[in-house]
């Protein structure tokens, strides 16, 4: 059920990154690490909505206020970061199987996200710290100046590693060559991941490698984000396809028919 939700807040926090934070006036959401919202732009002509991952959820004076991460990376998204604070869209969520906190039984989580792929990992991060978990986020990007910093995040510092794959960066690569690197100082454990598919895939083949799970955020395009347009298909390992808006977007990473999607 689409429901309007008042924009409160919207704020550049890098060159192409926004946060949006959105009062869903008095609607009881309580949404979950990995879920996310499709958000329709105001414009006559975009129908479709936007499937944004959850950046994060908090009670405010009695406001319930979900916040996203967003790109601006198109008209549909470029619309809804045009509107002003005060105006008035229609969301629908919290969608999708979010992760399932109980199955994270690693003494040592990473966290490694791509691009603003961080989205749904910064709100796992807080739910994990708060459950006393050692978790710590690999944060990369083309460049710095694309990502959000640790005062963003309301991460700690000392747990949060960036990479960007072009100067200055407090590591010069990929977050995929940093989680190697933070793997072999520090010792592996469950790994959990959303960004582009090269990453994704790279991290499954250095997971097999070193024995440790992988557990993935997929994203895709969605039509309607609740299972019946089937345009978020992912293939599934052993033939067939799961939904990323209804089975996922959050997958064991050993059910994912890795070479079919990336030619997908």
């Amino acid at each position: 059920m689409k429901m309007a939700a008042r924009l409160i807040e919207k704020k550049k926090v890098a060159e192409k990154l926004f946060i949006l934070k959105l009062d869903v006036k008095g609607k009881k959401v309580e949404p979950k690490a990995g879920q996310f919202f499709m958000i329709y732009p105001p414009r006559a002509d975009k129908i479709l909505g936007r499937p944004v991952s959850v950046f994060g959820y908090t009670k405010i004076q009695g406001k319930n206020v979900v916040e996203f991460l967003i790109k601006s990376a198109g008209g549909g998204t470029a619309s809804i970061l045009d509107l002003p604070e005060g105006a008035n869209l229609r969301i629908l969520g919290p969608l999708g199987n979010g992760f399932d906190l109980s199955q994270f039984d690693s003494k040592r989580i990473w966290l490694v996200a791509g691009g603003y792929g961080v989205a749904p990992l910064r709100f796992l991060m807080k739910e994990l710290l708060a459950n006393g978990k050692d978790v710590n986020l690999i944060y990369g990007a083309k460049a710095a100046c694309d990502m959000a910093d640790c005062q963003i995040l309301d991460l700690p510092k000392e747990r949060v590693f960036c990479a960007a794959e072009c100067e200055p960066a407090d590591f010069l690569g990929t977050s995929f060559e940093l989680w190697e690197k933070k793997v072999e100082e520090r010792g592996g454990g469950l790994t959990i991941a959303c960004g582009p598919v090269g990453l994704l895939k790279s991290l499954w083949a250095g997971c097999n490698k070193n024995g440790s799970k992988l557990i993935v955020s997929l994203e895709a395009r969605m039509g309607c984000g609740f299972g019946v347009c089937q345009s978020c298909a992912i293939p599934k390992l052993g033939g067939g396809y799961l939904r990323a808006c209804y089975e996922g977007p959050a997958f064991d990473a050993a059910i994912v028919d890795w070479d079919r999607l990336e030619s997908a």
